[in-house]
């Protein structure tokens, strides 16, 4: 604690750590005032909040690594669908190319476009986000589609 010099105002606050006479340690706040001559002092007792300080960073820190595992996820999980999604779609177009029957032709047609809408459509643009890798891969700078 600094004396308080001569006709200077408050002193404080400053926090310390005491062992009291039961072992536990506490943290304390200590403020002083010079008074008629004197020094007043007060000393209050802190130890609850800064135990709910340190728990708070503690909750911080866990979200943080908790964000960045889903984040890691969701960039896994995109690539995981890409990488397929980008084969069943150029296999499908050269399929196209083919003579196939007005049936398979739907059918052809109905697989290109679900997997067109999965590759330009909201999740895969979610994942890349979420990834913190933001854009979207389009069709057109992927050589089999």
């Amino acid at each position: 604690m600094h004396e308080a010099p001569s006709g200077q105002g408050p002193i404080g606050p400053q926090e310390c750590r005491v062992t009291p006479g039961d072992g536990e340690i506490r943290h304390v706040e200590i403020s002083a005032v010079e008074l008629d001559g004197g020094l007043l002092t007060a000393f209050t007792d802190v130890t609850a909040r800064k135990a709910a300080e340190e728990r708070l960073v503690q909750a911080q820190r866990l979200a943080e690594e908790a964000s960045r595992a889903k984040s890691e996820f969701l960039a896994h999980m995109s690539h995981e669908i890409r990488t397929p999604l980008y084969s069943v779609l150029g296999l499908a177009r050269m399929v196209g190319r083919e003579p196939l029957s007005a049936n398979q032709r739907e059918m052809l047609d109905r697989i290109q476009t679900a997997g067109q809408s999965l590759q330009g459509g909201s999740s895969t643009t979610f994942w890349t986000c979420r990834a913190s890798r933001l854009g979207t891969w389009p069709s057109k700078s992927n050589p089999w589609i």
